[in-house]
């Protein structure tokens, strides 16, 4: 926990996580460094963000906020939570995308009142996505959690972005990977600043069309390649999984129809 009144003697006092920092700069300046992935995993339910608002809470009434990200995303709920948190703060707010803003932390980048660039930076927005456990309703809650989710980014972007709701809706169900140029003229950010020294790596395996010179930029080797005799292996292995799902899928209509035929048919009984 950061208490803003309680300097050390550089000056600063810090909150630190595993994916960011608050620290207080004096008792008017805060910063906020979001530079890892978001959340306690990329599945998480938004636990992980309950620290980050206690952590917020303890900057006090600052006048000045700066959010500084590179990252690649992560947990949509913890990046909403996060969010929220940041655009209910009364400071005035400048986000600096640093380097990379896909995903749930290009949400939280529309938090800021001012959304600078860096002039290599990347923006990169998507449907969000996530995983659960249970039976046939488990499923459908999350599916219905993560129609709603996508509804609250869209109206964050919206807040931005001159954009209509069905084409931001679009953009994210394509997997946008937008260059500062991109993101400014679609309203995503209100200004491209200098361009950035962009040294960390990311694994971005989570997404499907990550372009082949951001993939060399900013990912590391978990990530998987887009092109190549790797690539091609992969989509192999990918497009055979399909398959037996659907006929794993079609086996069970069968089935089903079977037994409603016999039903049908005065059978008490299901028999192969």
């Amino acid at each position: 926990m950061l208490y803003p009144n309680e300097f050390e003697a550089a000056g600063e006092s810090k909150a630190k996580n595993s994916y960011y920092e608050i620290r207080a700069k004096n008792e008017e300046e805060g910063e906020i460094l979001l530079y890892g992935d978001i959340g306690e995993s990329w599945f998480s339910e938004g636990t992980g963000a309950k620290q980050f608002v206690e952590d917020l809470k303890a900057l006090g009434k600052i006048k000045n906020l700066s959010v500084r990200i590179n990252s690649a995303g992560g947990s949509v709920f913890d990046g909403m939570a996060i969010f929220n948190a940041i655009d209910r703060h009364t400071a005035r707010k400048t986000v600096y995308i640093d380097g990379l803003a896909a995903s749930a932390a290009s949400v939280i980048a529309m938090a800021g009142q001012s959304i600078i660039m860096a002039e290599n930076g990347i923006m990169m927005i998507h449907d969000p996505f996530g995983a659960t456990m249970g039976n046939a309703n488990d499923m459908r809650k999350m599916a219905e959690s993560l129609d709603k989710v996508k509804v609250a980014m869209i109206l964050s972007y919206k807040r931005k972005t001159p954009l209509l709701e069905e084409e931001i809706a679009k953009l994210m169900s394509e997997e946008t990977w937008m260059t500062a140029k991109e993101a400014l003229e679609k309203g995503f950010v209100t200004e491209i600043g200098k361009p950035a020294e962009i040294n960390a790596k990311f694994d971005l395996s989570h997404y499907n069309n990550v372009p082949k010179n951001v993939r060399n930029l900013l990912g590391h080797a978990s990530s998987a390649p887009s092109d190549g005799p790797e690539a091609d292996i992969i989509k192999k292995a990918k497009d055979a999984l399909l398959k037996e799902q659907e006929d794993l899928l079609n086996q069970i209509d069968i089935t089903i129809m079977d037994y409603e035929e016999k039903q049908k048919n005065g059978g008490s009984k299901w028999t192969e």
